[in-house]
């Protein structure tokens, strides 16, 4: 009699079969999966932009400074199609009617991946400064016919690696022409 009582309390058990319990396993680790990978997604995104945000912010930057100086110079020589890029004009001097002013001379060069400004006015240095960090040594700049091309690209390296690459073109003033009175 227990035993018949015993078969009877067994089989009337309700519960998890193994088969409905692996099925439950791999339907939890399918939306698992699913979740981590969206995050990571997420978050790869967000890194690959940061990285390309900071190398436009680096080249533009440059150009930036870049254009400046080259709207104001009417001497600039490349070396060779490449950096160092020397830039030299001379200021106006009004009262004279001629370009007996101080003469400015800007060089920039690229060194250990930064991009160095320096300004010197009448051979004393003004300026020593870093522009622009993570600049390619892929960047080159050119001068021909009055307009100084220069092509930067800024490397972003680590987690997702960025290259940006800008271009400018600018045409550098004339001399100035003394005026006869």
């Amino acid at each position: 009699m227990k035993r018949l009582k015993l078969r009877a309390s067994i089989s009337n058990q309700k519960g998890f079969t193994l088969v409905e319990l692996l099925v439950s396993v791999a339907i939890t680790a399918v939306i698992s999966s699913a979740i981590v990978m969206s995050v990571a997604q997420v978050f790869s995104v967000s890194i690959a932009s940061k990285n390309r945000m900071e190398a436009v912010k680096q080249v533009e930057n440059a150009l930036h400074y870049i254009d400046r100086d080259a709207q104001m110079a009417y001497n600039v020589v490349p070396t060779s199609n490449d950096f160092p890029l020397v830039l030299t004009w001379n200021e106006w001097n009004v009262a004279d009617n001629d370009l007996t002013g101080s003469q400015h001379q800007v060089t920039y060069s690229i060194v250990s991946d930064k991009l160095q400004r320096i300004e010197t006015i009448s051979g004393n240095l003004v300026a020593n400064n870093i522009i622009a960090n993570d600049i390619s040594d892929a960047s080159n700049c050119s001068y021909a016919n009055s307009v100084l091309t220069v092509n930067l690209t800024a490397s972003i390296g680590g987690f997702k690696p960025v290259n940006e690459t800008r271009s400018l073109a600018v045409k550098s003033r004339p001399e100035p022409l003394v005026l006869s009175p």
